[in-house]
């Protein structure tokens, strides 16, 4: 161990298992701690013209961003029109494959 080279970790656990065992917490202590350290009042209690006003600054944000977005696709459709699509050019008729010297095969009728 770095704090003590001479406790052992069996004598450091019993030590500290000790000291946590007589250790009896402050309660009025820590309420008044968290009472003092409160952050706010609830949403309950809070006036609602506040809320109101976020809720409208939260509607004009969301509208921004919406508007935002509509401006940037409308600007970039706005552009030059792409080329008509070119029919590919007509195949010429290529001559029919001779016959092949090969026999067929025909399926042998049943009698």
């Amino acid at each position: 161990m770095r704090g003590r080279p001479g406790l052992s970790e069996h004598e450091l656990r019993t030590t500290l298992g000790r000291i946590a065992a007589e250790h009896q917490p402050d309660r009025a202590a820590i309420l008044h701690r968290l009472a003092r350290d409160r952050p706010a009042a609830p949403v309950s209690e809070r006036r609602p013209a506040g809320q109101a006003l976020r809720l409208a600054g939260s509607a004009l944000a969301v509208a921004v961003i919406l508007g935002v977005g509509g401006m940037a696709r409308w600007a970039l459709a706005d552009g030059p029109a792409p080329d008509p699509p070119v029919a590919p050019p007509a195949a010429s008729p290529t001559p029919a494959a001779p016959p092949s010297a090969a026999p067929t095969l025909r399926p042998a009728s049943a009698p």
